[in-house]
């Protein structure tokens, strides 16, 4: 079976054409890989933004506190019923802590929470005390341990004051529970994402399946050893800062590019922040799968729509040739009907003669 004219220049036209198609495809292809990427970077790190503005917000509002009590102190230094009153208040005020509490260098003790310590026990023995009295004046957070009642994830924030004479004269304490900090990771972090706090040592602060007793750097046996590294250092980080986000948390980004991660049974894009004031590193991952998927979805719907366009072009040239061809080839066929009927036309002239 023989291909018509109109079909052989089509089949001429459309192999050029595909080729050209296909180098339009790639280089489509890899500009929006690069734009998706960069866009799904984007995402990543505003959602980890957002968490650690939701934290840092909170921290800035009880660190507030802590020196609004301080100044209360010592305004009413030798009043201690009225000191009594205010660390009261706030004990009832705050309930994701155990309540305000104040010791002083002369061996008073006021407790908001109501808490009678035994005979003998003295405040400034504590580590709380000790590390608040040797913070230079700053706001301190202990390292996150067991709160021995609750069993939740507890910090002690300590702050030294001074008496009226100028020096110093006592320290004032809390204890926060990590409750609202693990709402706002837990309230933000869909089944696709992950998102964990540890501090430099590689302790968790907070992980829905590990406590302040396990280390990043030592469970499964070691297997996440260059994982806390990488996080601690800051290595795990992008370069670059987001926009519309606070001061506090325009964090330094070291690296320009992220790769997936194997962590905990699956493979995730992590970013790293470090929360001002403390040496906690809140880690934000969304899965690879998730990651990638839009790009996926992407690309299908823009390879589905050269092929569509591809076979549009080529039907509208077939149909084209058709149109454009057809009266030459009538004219052609014309031609030979004459030449044929010249032909017997002779043959006649001859066969007479």
């Amino acid at each position: 079976m023989t291909m018509s004219l109109s079909r052989k220049i089509a089949v001429k036209v459309a192999i050029p054409m595909l080729v050209l198609f296909v180098l339009i495809f790639t280089m489509l292809n890899n500009s929006l890989q690069t734009y998706i990427k960069k866009s799904e970077q984007d995402i990543l790190l505003k959602k980890a933004d957002s968490i650690e503005l939701q934290i840092m917000q909170e921290l800035n509002t009880i660190t507030r506190v802590i020196k609004d009590a301080e100044v209360f102190i010592q305004g009413n230094f030798n009043n201690s019923e009225a000191i009594l009153d205010t660390l009261t208040r706030l004990s009832g005020q705050f309930p994701d802590t155990n309540g305000f509490y104040a010791g002083f260098e002369d061996g008073r003790y006021i407790d908001g929470g109501g808490w009678i310590p035994d005979e003998g026990w003295n405040a400034k023995e504590r580590d709380w005390y000790i590390s608040g009295k040797n913070a230079g004046g700053t706001v301190f957070f202990t390292e996150p341990y067991l709160d021995s009642q609750t069993n939740w994830t507890c910090i002690s924030i300590a702050k030294a004051f001074n008496g009226p004479d100028g020096k110093l004269a006592g320290v004032i304490s809390f204890d926060y529970y990590f409750n609202l900090i693990q709402a706002i990771i837990e309230d933000k972090l869909k089944a696709d994402q992950s998102g964990f706090i540890i501090n430099d040592k590689s302790a968790f602060v907070y992980h829905k399946d590990y406590s302040v007793e396990n280390s990043l750097s030592t469970v499964e046996n070691g297997k996440y050893s260059d994982f806390s590294r990488d996080i601690t250092s800051g290595s795990l980080s992008f370069s670059g800062k987001i926009s519309g986000i606070s001061s506090s948390s325009q964090i330094c980004r070291r690296s320009s590019a992220i790769s997936p991660r194997e962590f905990l049974g699956n493979k995730f894009y992590f970013t790293t922040n470090k929360i001002d004031g403390t040496d906690w590193h809140l880690v934000f991952g969304i899965t690879k799968s998730e990651m990638e998927s839009n790009s996926r979805k992407i690309m299908n719907v823009l390879l589905v729509g050269f092929i569509i366009l591809f076979l549009i072009l080529v039907g509208f040239i077939f149909v084209s040739l058709n149109k454009s061809i057809k009266p030459l080839k009538n004219t052609a066929v014309s031609f030979k009907d004459n030449i044929f009927a010249i032909k017997n036309y002779n043959l006649f002239v001859i066969k007479v003669c």
